[in-house]
């Protein structure tokens, strides 16, 4: 099975999950005997076998309960098994273990299902209405404190202020353009990836290549010429980089913005957080006790 971690962005990890063999000779002998059950029992061992090997969820609001516990819940994982993030199985496996969390209490424990779905959504909406990221209020278990990473941070973007402005010159356009051609191209979210980064390497030759003849044009000099061509798609990179900087540190002064500006609603979020984490936690406990006997 093949499971993206984002199946319509480019970039992104995949996650190849190979499993047993499916005997397809095994069913010869019932073929013979009987064709239409033969057929049906060869599909249901094939859906066996793929649906041990990726997440499946049927019910949507399942679907969204999952998604929002992995992202609510991993931090904290994080934190215990720092594996996690590289290990792609360990993570497989880690979704799928709440996937199949939140379908058992869903079948069994209806009312507990729902109180934490809507305890969850709420939340959800509430970071929404604020505009902020629900790992702007995790508890961080560095030292400096937040205004010293903010502070550090900021000197970091003024220092790569210049490099970022060459870099941005220099790339946004074909950036900016491959996601507009690609939406206008094709409707479905699984081809967007390839088909902007195909735009994307095809609009950023054509740009580079002006670029390039106007460098030699100006400068007469070839080496001067190849230098400059070497720094375009460097600082490229580094004026993304410096951009995630600033959506980061942006998030943090919004943090500190709304905590003093709304500190009675910051600290219910950061508290009903930490009361879902610990809901979470115990509901992982009990489907694991529940799994074993």
């Amino acid at each position: 099975s093949i499971n993206y971690e984002i199946s319509y962005q480019f970039r992104k990890d995949v996650f190849v999950n190979i499993g047993q063999t499916v005997i397809v000779k095994d069913y010869i002998n019932q073929f013979n005997e009987n064709e239409t059950i033969a057929s049906k029992q060869l599909t249901e061992e094939i859906k066996n076998s793929l649906s041990s090997l990726i997440i499946d969820i049927d019910d949507k609001k399942q679907e969204l309960l999952s998604v929002a516990i992995y992202n609510l819940h991993k931090s904290q994982v994080l934190h215990e098994n720092p594996s996690l993030s590289k290990d792609k199985l360990e993570d497989f496996n880690y979704q799928k273990n709440i996937a199949e969390a939140v379908a058992f209490f869903a079948k069994f424990q209806k009312n507990r299902f729902n109180d934490i779905y809507y305890r969850v959504k709420n939340y959800s909406q509430a970071l929404k209405i604020l505009n902020i990221e629900d790992t702007v209020l995790e508890e961080k278990q560095e030292d400096k404190s937040l205004w010293a990473r903010a502070f550090l941070m900021f000197i970091k973007l003024i220092i790569g202020l210049p490099i970022f402005l060459y870099g941005f010159i220099h790339n946004y356009l074909p950036f900016a353009v491959a996601p507009i051609l690609t939406n206008k191209i094709n409707k479905e979210l699984e081809y967007r990836g390839p088909i902007s980064m195909v735009l994307g390497m095809f609009l950023y030759l054509i740009l580079y290549t002006v670029f390039t003849i106007c460098m030699f044009c100006i400068s007469s000099n070839w080496l001067i010429t190849i230098l400059y061509l070497f720094t375009l798609p460097l600082t490229g990179i580094l004026a993304y980089w410096y951009s995630q900087n600033v959506v980061n540190i942006s998030n943090k002064w919004k943090y500190i913005s709304l905590f003093y500006k709304k500190n009675s609603t910051i600290s219910k979020l950061i508290i009903e957080r930490k009361s879902l984490i610990e809901e979470i936690e115990k509901g992982k406990e009990e489907y694991f006790e529940t799994k074993e006997n």
